[in-house]
């Protein structure tokens, strides 16, 4: 389990030295055009917790008058493998999401089956299968910077994220990253005609088990609708030594405590 506390802003540098963001400490990054790639790494610390962990989430979403909400137990072992359990509501109880290099396993218990899902599936409301099993761009996409723009006093690097591999879940993605900390903002998704369906802000809390920030709830909207939206939030998350057996297909019937 852990407490969250704010994150203390960060902390002022200058170009040519080390930029510390609240604890991250970063190499420093001279020309951002030709970085670009390398300044999406550096947000995907944020978006990820420790190399391995275990955390609990919960999906809140909200369409129009209606409320649904959904739990789900998370096993990652660094950015190729992650296995998630589905808790609640009880109907789902015992699914289980496996993610391995870019294949997507959906195991059902009362069959004792597991099929192949596509990444881009939804999950819940605007949430998809990839937005809790494929979290790092760096992974997916090629980045180049578009332009600085400043939102309340901070400035942010506005770039865009084109897929490079088959499996990247979104065609595109505009990513607006803190200058100096690299901390992630916001993220606007597109279709591969060029359609602006979902837009998510990150908010980033100090975890208590290493001190450092990280993304500890996502806030996503609909675009098309504008009716629907859909919070993930991290409610536990503690580091953890996972044995590779829980991410064999073959195993997905064992109990995962």
């Amino acid at each position: 389990m852990f407490r969250t506390a704010l994150v203390v802003f960060f902390i002022v540098s200058y170009w040519g030295k080390l930029a510390f963001a609240s604890g991250w400490d970063f190499a420093p990054i001279n020309d951002q055009q030709k970085e670009a790639n390398t300044i999406v790494k550096y947000a995907d610390f944020y978006r990820g917790q420790t190399e391995s962990f275990i955390a609990s989430l919960q999906i809140t979403n909200w369409k129009g008058d209606k409320q649904d909400q959904a739990n789900f137990k998370l096993f990652s072992l660094g950015m190729d493998q992650s296995l998630t359990e589905f808790i609640l509501p009880k109907r789902d109880r015992g699914k289980k999401m496996l993610s391995v290099a870019d294949t997507l396993y959906l195991y059902f218990p009362s069959s004792r089956t597991a099929v192949r899902v596509p990444y881009e599936q939804r999950l819940i409301g605007q949430v998809s299968n990839a937005d809790l099993t494929r979290i790092y761009f760096s992974r997916d996409y090629t980045a180049s910077l578009l332009s600085r723009e400043a939102i309340a006093g901070q400035v942010y690097l506005v770039l865009e994220l084109i897929a490079k591999t088959p499996a990247a879940p979104y065609h595109k993605i505009i990513y607006w990253i803190a200058d100096i900390s690299y901390q992630p903002f916001m993220a606007k998704y597109y279709t591969v005609s060029g359609k602006h369906f979902k837009t998510a802000r990150f908010v980033v809390t100090q975890m208590a088990y290493d001190k450092k920030p990280h993304v500890s709830k996502v806030v996503i909207e609909d675009e098309i609708l504008k009716r629907e939206k859909t919070i993930i939030e991290l409610t536990a998350v503690e580091p953890a030594e996972i044995s590779p057996k829980i991410f064999l297909k073959q195993n997905l019937y064992r109990d995962l405590e």
